[in-house]
């Protein structure tokens, strides 16, 4: 089975595929707001069971959802820059997002880094949290970096436990910009600011 790697170019608002050797296979999307474009985009995922993807459209503020040719299947958030459409995120209320940078899917959530409303879209008090990972269990892992942390929680929402803290001893982060759970459950964890690598 040939691996393909898929990749977001923020500052070419497209999305870059390569092969197993690292060599550019094709590129999809272009800048725009419509259905298949994107305006500087920052996270993007699969989803664990149906082959398709979930783009973080940050300057477009929504979810875009994509086949892996870039075909447009659905968003989360305006469907268009233009227009007031909304859809609904979780069945709680029109979708405010507000540049989101990253996204995360497990076979029953979405979670979105819902950067500019300093929260993740599962209504948690957050500081422009920038990155977020699921790992097989289901549990979040955010970080939080204008608060200087990564914050745990359980697959239902519920807080667990903190790396890290500004205000506290010990690893205290200048900004989370990146994470990495490993299949014995280690976390990994770049602070950009700090031009350093954390593994816990």
């Amino acid at each position: 089975m040939r691996v393909k790697v898929f990749s977001v170019d923020k500052w070419k608002h497209c999305i870059f595929v390569f092969n197993h050797k690292g060599e550019l296979v094709y590129r999809m999307c272009n800048k725009g707001y419509g259905k298949s474009e994107l305006c500087s985009p920052e996270g993007i995922t699969f989803h664990p069971e149906r082959s398709v993807l979930y783009v973080a459209d940050t300057g477009n503020n929504r979810i875009q959802i994509l086949e892996k040719d870039g075909t447009y299947l659905n968003s989360i958030g305006p469907k268009n820059k233009n227009t007031g459409d909304n859809v609904r995120f979780r069945k709680t209320g029109p979708s405010k997002l507000n540049q989101p940078t990253d996204v995360a899917v497990t076979i029953m959530h979405i979670v979105v880094a819902d950067s500019g409303n300093h929260k993740i879209k599962v209504q948690l008090s957050l500081k422009s949290p920038e990155v977020l990972k699921i790992d097989d269990k289901g549990y979040i892992i955010v970080g939080d970096a204008g608060n200087g942390r990564v914050q745990i929680f359980s697959p239902e929402g519920k807080f667990l436990r903190m790396l890290g803290d500004k205000k506290t001893q010990g690893h205290k982060f200048a900004w989370v910009s990146g994470l990495l759970v490993t299949n014995n459950y280690n976390i990994l964890v770049s602070d950009s600011k700090n031009n350093f690598v954390y593994l816990f």
